[in-house]
């Protein structure tokens, strides 16, 4: 009886988990959602916004209940460049959505804008590993701005593509491995030169045509 207790405990974890992923139903013109758990954001709004040229355009907005849980289901026009943002720390995280997309976040207050996990698409999974290595490039980028007295703009530039190159390598990798991957509109920018094409690398020149 009680193996019989457990096994029946686990089935109804394991459907209860299947069930909460299948729920999200996109009704009449509703084509994306962005759901899941930010601990210890407690009854704060959260949207999903549009980065333009024009500036932020505000797509849709969400409210977490006392556990962190949210969900946000609405349009986008198309395949784009977007924020996830909270309102009251204004902290934010990338995301380039397609239609279609049921995107899970799972984080923290303190993880959220830095190491956030996301999944249900590859792009998601894609942009959980590059913001645990651009976690560590902002750190060393914020420490070489905050000791650049002194220094002359090569030397300066000279340091800033040191402390790149993991960025720089997993983007490259990334983009060869799926050029058709919607993330790589973000990380093209890290294979884009500083100052000029002038002796750019005629590789990445290719990849940039395939994007």
């Amino acid at each position: 009886m009680k193996r019989l207790s457990v096994l029946f405990f686990t089935l109804t974890v394991l459907l209860t988990g299947c069930n909460q992923e299948e729920e999200i139903q996109f009704k009449d013109e509703q084509n994306f959602a962005v759901y899941g758990q930010i601990k210890g954001l407690s009854k704060d709004s959260i949207s999903v916004i549009a980065l333009s040229q024009e500036g932020q355009i505000p797509v849709a907005k969400g409210v977490t209940d006392e556990k962190g849980n949210f969900k946000i289901i609405s349009n986008i026009p198309g395949y784009g460049f977007y924020q996830l943002k909270t309102q009251t720390a204004g902290k934010a995280i990338p995301l380039t959505l397609v239609p279609g997309d049921k995107i899970k976040v799972e984080a923290d207050t303190s993880s959220f804008d830095k190491t956030p996990k996301l999944s249900g698409s590859k792009w998601a999974e894609t942009m959980t590993e590059y913001m645990k290595i651009y976690k560590e490039f902002d750190e060393k980028q914020k420490e070489l701005m905050k000791n650049r007295e002194g220094m002359t703009q090569e030397e300066l530039i000279k340091q800033y593509k040191e402390i790149q190159q993991d960025l720089y390598r997993f983007s490259k990798k990334k983009i060869q491995e799926d050029p058709s991957n919607p993330f790589n509109i973000l990380l093209i920018g890290q294979l884009m030169p500083l100052e000029s094409f002038e002796g750019y690398d005629v590789e990445n020149i290719e990849l940039l045509k395939k994007v």
